[in-house]
């Protein structure tokens, strides 16, 4: 898919219709997404998207000491606060991601408890 593909699904799936909005909800998903997945995860799921996107994924690949044990409702309430949208919006981003990606980068996403973010 590619990057104007992706702002478009998430404009239609997550109603937003700002596309400064848009684009920094989905820099912010990607870049507190690339804290809290192991470095070998984030590395694959950035092969797998456009650069534009790709660049906001691999700018953090240590993730915090306590990202893998957070409970979705903190990791979508930092998403939520760092993009400045709401928790819909931030699912449907996270859905439009898992879209994107093949079966093996969808694996890559499909840890507890985060996986729930990303069914598509």
């Amino acid at each position: 898919m590619s990057y104007r593909n992706f702002v478009e699904q998430v404009r239609n799936k997550a109603g937003l219709n700002n596309g400064e909005q848009i684009e920094r909800a989905i820099a912010g998903t990607l870049e507190v997404l690339g804290e809290r997945l192991r470095d070998v995860d984030a590395a694959a799921v950035a092969r797998k998207l456009p650069p534009e996107l790709a660049c906001h994924l691999r700018g953090r690949l240590q993730p915090a000491d306590d990202a893998l044990g957070q409970r979705p409702e903190v990791f979508l309430s930092e998403l939520c606060e760092k993009s400045g949208v709401g928790p819909e919006q931030m699912r449907a981003i996270c859905r439009v991601l898992a879209e994107t990606l093949d079966e093996q980068g969808r694996a890559q996403l499909r840890m507890q408890p985060l996986s729930s973010l990303f069914v598509h």
